[in-house]
């Protein structure tokens, strides 16, 4: 008579490893050139890693003025208008290194942990910014933006 209850060698359970890009939630891929989402060629929207996903959220939180549209809740954004009423450019960098420290610390998801290593090319029609920002997995990022120079004509 055939055995009714099958006999087998029980699998060996491994560990969970810890997926670094487990932290970092993937998204669509946008193109600030472009200003809008990259397609491929059957027009579908192209997926972006995890971590390409949290490099772009920095740098469209950089690009917002905080408090400015109402579809954003008030704490994304940098404060970019009250850092270039300054008076001077020192100042104005010092602030501005300040509000984009806190924009990109508080991220929702908590994925920044640092914010570091600025630099600053002053230009006649923006200021071009880059910055180190590292990660929850000290991985790091470095972010480079044009912030604008919208000076009011006196």
């Amino acid at each position: 008579m055939a055995n009714l209850y099958p006999v087998f060698k029980v699998p060996t359970i491994l560990e969970e490893t810890q997926n670094n890009e487990g932290i970092y939630k993937g998204s669509s891929y946008f193109d600030f050139e472009t200003g809008d989402f990259r397609m491929d060629g059957g027009g579908r929207v192209v997926p972006s890693s995890g971590f390409d996903a949290w490099k772009q959220w920095c740098i469209k939180t950089i690009a917002t003025q905080r408090r400015a549209y109402y579809n954003y809740t008030n704490g994304l954004g940098i404060e970019g208008e009250e850092a270039m009423a300054q008076p001077t450019a020192e100042l104005q960098q010092a602030a501005l290194e300040t509000t984009i420290k806190e924009a990109l610390l508080a991220d929702p998801y908590g994925r920044t942990v640092e914010v570091k290593d600025f630099t600053w090319v002053w230009g006649v029609q923006s200021i071009h910014m880059h910055c180190t920002v590292v990660g929850q997995d000290d991985r790091t990022a470095q972010i480079e933006y044009d912030i604008p120079l919208n000076r009011k004509e006196e």
